[in-house]
């Protein structure tokens, strides 16, 4: 019984360990992407100037089978990012080589011509096309491209099918073509490893699939393409496991590294491992990776990656709600002030009723106080209804660009912050106006509570600092420093320290506040 306990324990801690080692690694491959993100423009350019290169030595070769093959070579290199380029090059190297009636070449670049039309919507036409084809009497080499590009003329046909007949039926004409491909490969060979592993998946045998992908991985390392079909099948297993999470990470961060540094990022798996980032607090890496994303055009997705955009609508648009969220604190803020002031005004209105023995000159005071109190809450009525109607101009704004399917240009105007910069200028603009206009001795009287030479004064155009703005909402009544943060877009730290600053200057720092509060909002009479 202690000797099982003892192996259950030990099971535990190397399970702990191994779960503690897959995030270190992690950690590690976090690290690298970093460091690959931003490098990978000058990568991806590397790789167009190869290409160029080529594209110029071909046009300037004479025609004959190098110029051909070198077309060949061309398509087989833009196949993983631009389907069209590849068809171009190929039909182009296939009408060369039935000129100089090099029928094995023709044979050759037909075959692949066929294999990846379904990949553009036309798959009856290829498929009756491949059928005609007798590979009879090919050559060793052809026959084997044969193989290969009937097993990759039906997996593309099967891909957008749902499961069911026609998927099956596809799967299998694809299945009976690597089992006769496999042929040509050593039984250990990586390409090997990786047909049977490939098997699996295409006889839905899902786990024995992902083990064989796990277990081919260290063999595919130097045949990059291979490589990452395999390692994307181990993370579409690992995918909607929860408790495999630190693992699903692992092979989805070593897969995006890996193609940052090949320089052929797909945007899905840009994406992807984005959203993951932001979720565990890399944020600024984890909106580069999606931005990244939302830059890849359609043409550079590639025959064999999809991305569809609305599917992280919700993660591009999260900063919007963060501001929406923001505006309607300011809202109910200046709600919440207002009716206090309301409820304020009432009770002096009431006490008024009952006061009217009172001497002329209280009777006076009290007047003033209530058209002192008038004048606050028309003050931020206008504010909370101006508030209001920015608010709305910016879910038209939102609306507008989600409606118009910009949501890159959407995603770049809250990266920037611009229009929400914006409209708080427009904010505190609107305020100082209209609080000036309203209470135009207020700064004149705020100057007499602060010691000689310490007075605050405007900024140029007429706008308030940011203590005189802190200390004109303490007279309107929002005195707490919480919602003074919230209403300015400031720290609570940053209240502080500006509330600090103001008493530091006045006459009687102690009561300060409280004769802010009490200063009449017209200038005295000499």
């Amino acid at each position: 019984m202690l000797v099982r306990l003892i192996i259950v324990i030990i099971s535990a801690l190397s399970c702990l360990a191994a779960y503690a080692s897959t995030e270190d690694k992690n950690d590690m491959l976090i690290d690298s992407i970093e460091e690959h993100i931003a490098r990978y423009s000058y990568v991806r350019q590397q790789k167009k100037n190869l290409l160029d290169s080529m594209k110029s030595m071909r046009a300037g070769m004479p025609a004959g089978e190098q110029r051909i093959r070198l077309g060949e070579i061309l398509g087989r290199r833009y196949i993983c990012h631009n389907i069209d380029s590849a068809m171009l090059y190929w039909r182009l190297a296939n009408r060369e080589a039935e000129d100089i009636g090099d029928k094995e070449l023709s044979t050759r670049l037909r075959l692949n011509l066929l294999a990846v039309m379904p990949l553009r919507g036309i798959s009856i036409e290829a498929v009756r096309e491949f059928e005609k084809i007798d590979p009879a009497n090919f050559s060793p080499e052809l026959k084997h491209l044969y193989w290969l590009n009937y097993s990759e003329l039906y997996n593309n046909i099967q891909k957008p099918y749902p499961p069911g007949m026609m998927k099956n039926r596809y799967r299998e004409k694809a299945a009976l073509a690597l089992d006769s491909l496999l042929a040509y490969y050593p039984p250990q060979s990586p390409v090997a490893a990786f047909i049977k592993s490939y098997l699996h998946l295409l006889r839905d045998e899902k786990n024995m699939a992902a083990a064989s992908f796990l277990e081919s991985l260290p063999a595919l390392e130097q045949r990059p393409e291979l490589y990452d079909h395999a390692i994307a099948n181990v993370v579409d297993f690992y995918r909607d496991r929860p408790n495999h999470k630190e693992l699903y990470l692992n092979y989805l961060y070593t897969r995006l590294l890996r193609q940052l540094r090949n320089g052929d990022a797909k945007p899905r798996v840009l994406a992807e491992a984005g959203q993951n980032l932001i979720n565990q607090g890399h944020d600024k890496l984890g909106q580069q990776l999606m931005l990244l994303a939302m830059h890849t055009s359609e043409k550079e997705l590639g025959p064999y990656s999809s991305f569809d955009y609305s599917e992280y609508t919700p993660q591009f648009t999260q900063r919007y709600t963060t501001i929406q969220k923001w505006s309607v604190a300011i809202l109910a803020v200046m709600s919440i002030a207002l009716i206090l002031l309301i409820i304020r005004l009432r009770r002096y209105k009431a006490r008024a009723s009952t006061l009217k023995h009172i001497a002329t000159q209280e009777e006076n005071d009290h007047k003033a106080v209530v058209a002192d109190m008038l004048k606050v809450s028309g003050n931020l009525l206008s504010m909370a209804l101006f508030t209001n109607e920015q608010l709305k101009e910016y879910n038209l704004f939102i609306n507008r660009k989600l409606k118009a399917g910009q949501v890159k240009d959407l995603y770049h105007d809250i990266q920037s912050g611009e229009y929400i910069r914006s409209l708080n200028d427009k904010f505190f603009a609107m305020f100082d106006e209209s609080f000036l206009e309203n209470f135009p001795g207020f700064i004149d009287r705020l100057n007499q509570l602060l010691a000689p030479g310490r007075e605050l004064a405007l900024l140029p155009g007429g706008r308030m600092t940011p203590e005189l703005r802190i200390a004109a909402f303490m007279r309107l009544g929002i005195n707490d420093s919480a919602k003074l943060a919230q209403v300015l877009g400031l720290s609570v730290n940053t209240i502080y320290t500006y509330r600090n600053r103001l008493k530091g200057r006045a006459l009687d720092r102690q009561n300060f506040e409280k004769d802010i509060q009490t200063i009449a909002f017209s200038i005295p009479q000499p």
